[in-house]
């Protein structure tokens, strides 16, 4: 595969030239990388930092490469209780097609803050979650659209993958929601400015 290079010459002091050589085609998707939701992990807490590790062989929605471990990042979650955890979640690479990808547990919804299980109990006006009124209704509005955009990506996978088994309880939002964040995520079909 060719590569597309783009030098870049930045002069920094008199006499003397740096240049950068900046690679493009390659590690595009290093910035924002794709979310993998795992259901399988291993959960374990140090210094007040949720470690979590997938024990699901994990393959690349791109090309269909098995993934290895290449870092750490943190990420931070309210949940249901109220509290904000930390959480550790694991890099993936892809050596076939040089992309990385997040894993993430399935309590956690790609770009957003709440847990999946707060986004289900403000949707249904369940407990005493505390948000104002215009986040309530806007997490509404969100799950709503999510939903139907969720079975229809599953209709659509359905119909290309017979052998496909759904396997969720359509009377409980958030067994839905869960099950739709992982299948659509998973999918590479997540699309974060439509539903924000």
């Amino acid at each position: 595969k060719k590569h597309d290079i783009i030098a870049i010459t930045i002069p920094i002091e008199r006499n003397t030239i740096a240049v950068l050589i900046v690679m493009t085609g390659t590690h595009d998707t290093a910035i924002v990388p794709n979310m993998i939701i795992v259901s399988r992990f291993l959960e374990y807490v140090k210094d007040g930092i949720h470690y979590i590790t997938g024990t699901e062989t994990v393959f690349c929605p791109d090309c269909g490469q098995i993934m290895k471990p290449h870092s750490r990042c943190r990420r931070y979650i309210r949940r249901l209780n109220g509290m904000r955890d930390k959480l550790s979640v694991r890099v993936l690479f892809c050596a076939l097609c040089h992309r990385y990808h997040l894993e993430l547990p399935d309590f956690v919804t790609p770009f957003k803050h709440l847990c999946t299980e707060a986004i289900a109990a403000i949707h249904d006006a369940i407990g005493d979650y505390c948000v104002d009124d215009h986040s309530a209704a806007r997490i509404r509005r969100w799950v709503d659209r999510f939903l139907k955009f969720g079975a229809a990506t599953v209709r659509r996978l359905k119909l290309e993958h017979p052998m496909l088994v759904t396997n969720y309880d359509v009377n409980s939002t958030f067994d839905t929601l869960k099950y739709f964040v992982r299948v659509v995520a998973n999918a590479d079909e997540w699309k974060a400015n439509e539903f924000v």
